[in-house]
C-alpha cells in the first residue's frame, strides 16, 4: 500500500507541474496579448 500511496503522490506531483506550467504560459500570453 505505502509503494501505491508513493507512486500516487508522484504522478499528482508532476501533474500539478504540468498544470501550473500551463497556467503560467496561458498567463504570459494573456499579458503578451
Amino acid at each position: 500500500m505505502p509503494m501505491k500511496i508513493r507512486t500516487s503522490g508522484c504522478l499528482a506531483s508532476i501533474a500539478l507541474s504540468v498544470v501550473l506550467t500551463i497556467v503560467l504560459n496561458l498567463a504570459l500570453r494573456a499579458c503578451a496579448g
